[in-house]
């Protein structure tokens, strides 16, 4: 049998990719320069945004000018700048001059997270990153966390180790079928990705009690308290109360010390999302007396909100243009109370949950 011709279409020599590459740098360069001058967003219809940028796939490759005239076009002409200096809304980030290099980096070596021999690099850039997060939360020694693609990933793992700790040591193979009903409990003004996770998980949406909350949006831990007691007179099974550090709506910040006594108290997994709020983590000039103290004995998980930069080495800085971080914490020791930082986002727990190794 006669051995086939290698497919070389897109086995580039360097000169090629170099060509292709300044190009490209060449568009970026010139965003950057016309990006002040240039409008936030335009007031096209969708049709007539689909009608220049869509293109059939060709039966062969586009010259290159008409692919950069094509690609100038989308970029320059129909596209949304969220790195804009007018930019002041949505939770979108402006990305980084190094994030955009970062990423370039990232796709050229094309690393697989999911296992270390196949990103040694990666993964331990990814671990050490992480370490230090959960360092400056005040996370226990021994603490880490995961790269997601998003503050919606983040809660989903969070809330799943949630699930797996308290659900009983075998939920995770029969399901959650014959089991006391699981139930969370969080703000009216949590997230809706919280509802989206306890669906993905089997729980039912209607499994996430939704909590009234105070003069100041924050969620009130006597009604926290009133539908665990609630739940519990109903045989269901209370799993986590899930805090927000920072809501998406208003900012407000759940007290999370008290949310914490209570997790404590009921022996509930406590999961904060800070993914609107964790910048306040590192405002050094935040002072030191408003610092809460807290119990490291709740099993615990967390959400935070990175920029690319923090990872613009990183294979995992590929990701959404505001990926976050689930930080689980790690340690084994309880009952001990300590300053843990800034209010608005620092915590201190245990959890048992595993971490990437």
């Amino acid at each position: 049998m006669d051995r086939p011709e290698p497919f070389r279409d897109l086995d580039w020599d360097p000169k090629r990719a170099r060509e292709l590459g300044e190009r490209a740098l060449d568009l970026w360069v010139e965003l950057l320069e016309k990006l002040p001058d240039l409008s936030i967003g335009r007031r096209e219809r969708a049709e007539e945004v689909r009608a220049a940028v869509s293109l059939d796939v060709p039966d062969e490759p586009m010259p290159l000018d008409d692919l950069m005239a094509h690609l100038r076009s989308v970029v320059l002409e129909h596209s949304m700048y969220p790195g804009h200096p007018g930019f002041m809304a949505y939770v979108s980030g402006a990305g980084t001059v190094p994030g955009v290099a970062g990423d370039l980096i990232a796709a050229a070596v094309n690393q697989n997270v999911g296992g270390w021999r196949l990103s040694p690099a990666a993964s331990e850039i990814e671990l050490n990153l992480t370490k230090w997060l959960a360092a400056q939360f005040g996370l226990p020694e021994g603490s880490g966390g995961l790269l997601t693609s998003g503050g919606a990933m983040a809660n989903f793992i969070g809330l799943k180790a949630a699930r797996d700790a308290k659900g009983g040591k075998e939920v995770r193979a029969r399901g959650v079928q014959g089991e006391p009903r699981m139930t969370l409990y969080a703000s009216e003004e949590v997230h809706s990705v919280v509802d989206r996770a306890a669906d993905m998980l089997g729980l039912g949406t209607q499994a996430c009690r939704h909590i009234a909350i105070d003069d100041r949006f924050r969620m009130r831990p006597d009604e926290v308290r009133r539908s665990i007691e609630m739940d519990l007179t109903d045989r269901s099974r209370p799993i986590a109360i899930v805090a927000s550090a920072g809501s998406v709506a208003t900012g407000s910040i759940d007290p999370l010390n008290e949310l914490a006594d209570l997790a404590d108290e009921y022996g509930l997994w406590l999961h904060v999302d800070g993914a609107a709020s964790w910048p306040t983590t590192f405002a050094r000039s935040t002072p030191a007396s408003s610092a809460p103290t807290r119990s490291r004995s709740t099993p615990t998980s967390g959400c935070t909100r990175r920029t690319r930069a923090d990872v613009s080495s990183c294979e995992t800085s590929r990701c959404s243009a505001s990926p976050s971080v689930c930080i689980r914490a790690t340690s084994t020791k309880t009952s001990t109370r300590r300053a843990a930082g800034p209010i608005s986002h620092r915590w201190a727990r245990s959890s048992r949950a595993a971490s990437k190794r």
